[in-house]
């Protein structure tokens, strides 16, 4: 019972120090900060049609992408989760994840909605499936993310939720996937 009481104790104390330091009233002393790697960008803020995600992946370590939910308008409904993102060699992706039971032999596509041209179709790479959703990615040039991202661009994208099915066609944005990009992965 006694170590369980010095533990208490200690615990205690370093919880306490923490705080003490940073409430010192000396003025030329200032603590800083611990600085998250997207420091310009917070939890929700809004790119254009995108919202900032950021998980904490190691101590003063966070994840930042963009994502945007997709619901059917009738009875909002999950319909996808578009997710875009940059890895640390600054290639840019999107990710779309949609409710199991797709039809993954037909793919996962895009095109801007004016486009008629088949050549325009950008098609999704399957990558995994689990209990929530089924995920497709797509690797985007930097000069595509750019003019994807110009806002007067809706985007049209399609897949089929099951085999017995016609190809399901829902409309987004990709407007201020660019500058957001830019803030959560310079």
């Amino acid at each position: 019972m006694q170590f369980f009481s010095r533990l208490l104790v200690a615990l205690a104390l370093v919880l306490a120090l923490p705080a003490s330091a940073q409430t010192s009233t000396d003025s030329d002393t200032a603590v800083a900060p611990a600085v998250p790697d997207a420091a310009t960008v917070v939890n929700g803020q809004k790119f254009g049609a995108w919202s900032v995600s950021c998980v904490a992946i190691a101590v003063g370590k966070t994840d930042c992408t963009l994502t945007q939910r997709v619901l059917r308008a009738a009875d909002k409904a999950f319909v996808a989760d578009i997710v875009a993102t940059r890895n640390p060699e600054g290639a840019s992706f999107l990710i779309a994840r949609v409710p199991v039971g797709v039809y993954l032999p037909t793919g996962f596509a895009m095109r801007e909605a004016e486009s008629d041209d088949e050549g325009a179709v950008l098609q999704f790479t399957w990558q995994t499936c689990n209990r929530e959703f089924c995920e497709a990615a797509l690797q985007l040039e930097a000069d595509q993310a750019q003019a994807l991202s110009a806002e007067e661009n809706a985007m049209v994208a399609a897949f089929r939720p099951s085999a017995q099915t016609e190809p399901f066609l829902f409309q987004f944005s990709l407007n201020g996937m660019a500058a957001g990009l830019d803030a959560v992965r310079p």
